[in-house]
This record gives C-alpha cells, sequence and structure tokens, in this order.
C-alpha cells in the first residue's frame, strides 16, 4: 500500500531552509521549506533551529510546530524524512543526534 504522503522535518531555518522565500515576492521556489509545502506528497510537520527569532517566524509563516534541538522535536513528531539545512561544518554533529533520537527512512543533507 502506498503512502499518501511522507512527513518532513527541516532542521536549520537559515537562508536556503526558510528565509529566501520571506524576502521575494517571486513565485520561484528558493527554499527547502516552501519545496516541501508546494509538492503533493510531502507534509511539513515541523523545524527545527536554535535560533529563537528563526523559530518565531517560522511558527508565525506557517503555525507548525518548531523546535530548538533536534532532540525535542522527536518527543512529539515522528517524521519520515529529515532535511539538515544547517551550516556544512554542524552536518555530521546533527546527523549523529538525529541517529540517536529516530530511524527516518530518508535523511537529506543539503550543500
Amino acid at each position: 500500500m502506498k503512502k499518501d504522503k511522507f512527513s518532513v522535518l527541516i532542521v536549520g531555518l537559515g537562508d536556503i531552509g526558510l528565509s529566501y522565500d520571506l524576502i521575494t515576492k517571486s513565485n520561484n521556489i528558493l527554499t527547502h521549506v516552501k519545496a516541501i509545502k508546494k509538492h503533493s506528497s510531502f507534509n511539513l510537520i515541523g523545524a527545527v533551529d536554535i535560533n529563537f527569532n528563526k523559530r518565531k517566524l517560522f511558527r508565525k509563516k506557517y503555525n507548525l510546530p518548531v523546535f530548538s534541538s533536534v532532540k525535542e522535536s522527536f518527543l512529539s513528531l515522528k517524521p519520515d524524512i529529515i532535511t539538515i539545512a544547517v551550516p556544512t561544518k554542524n552536518h555530521f554533529k546533527v546527523l549523529k543526534e538525529i541517529t540517536n533520537y529516530s530511524k527516518p527512512k530518508i535523511i537529506l543533507c543539503e550543500k
């Protein structure tokens, strides 16, 4: 049986994670959040970012759960797919944290 939609969690709400699409009037898709929201096979279920202001902006725009840590997000969310959109130097740290608390079907490390 085919699943209707895959649940997605975004880790990192920086430029490519969220911000580029908020600062332009373009209909183009410039961020992971907008790409996931627009695709019929995905359901954005939340996000993670260490920055309070980015979390606040995401919550206001999308009215979805947003967390300050990966561990905290897994207490209430069980994503099928996780997109890591943090600075490259932090990819391994975030990847290790994800695999300590979750076993998603797919992890996408962008860059």
